[in-house]
């Protein structure tokens, strides 16, 4: 747990470097912020798809944020339990991208997410929605559970929005 937890972090700064890097908006997606800028990523167990209770603050948070921002300075991270043997695992993917799709379109949601297929955010994924906020000027880096405590959502979004 405390290895896959280090590995974790170590490929969210990685990550996170390219993320913020202005090289890595050039070519075919410029996704990416401005240096400098705010950025969050959304930790998101597919499981909570099926639990109102659970999805109510993802969809409210994600309704809180410009859909300039949900393109620019924000991306999933999809969340699943490991099934047995390989062949399942890749048609668990599969199934996990089109239920993403399918969620992203009912709800409006303008930032795009990736499946976390070597599980690499279980030990980070403490609640069934988490947020982690990067801000590369302030050097910060902050993680939220849905839902927020009272002040969090401006915290995030003053963040965002500077």
């Amino acid at each position: 747990m405390i290895l896959r937890t280090a590995l974790a972090m170590t490929m969210t700064a990685v990550m996170m470097a390219n993320f913020l890097s202005p090289e890595a908006g050039r070519g075919a997606s410029s996704a990416a912020p401005e240096r400098g800028r705010s950025a969050c990523w959304i930790l998101m167990d597919i499981e909570s798809f099926f639990c109102a209770p659970c999805l109510q603050p993802l969809l409210d948070f994600c309704r809180a944020l410009p859909a300039r921002v949900q393109e620019e300075r924000v991306k999933g991270i999809l969340a699943y339990g490991a099934p047995e043997g390989r062949e399942r695992s890749e048609r668990r993917m599969l199934i996990v991208r089109k239920k993403w799709q399918g969620f992203k379109s009912a709800n409006g949601l303008r930032f795009s997410a990736v499946v976390d297929s070597g599980h690499f955010f279980q030990g980070i994924l403490t609640a069934a929605v988490v947020v982690l906020l990067f801000d590369e000027e302030r050097q910060m880096l902050k993680k939220y559970s849905l839902p927020l405590r009272p002040g969090q959502l401006e915290e995030i979004t003053g963040s965002l929005l500077n």
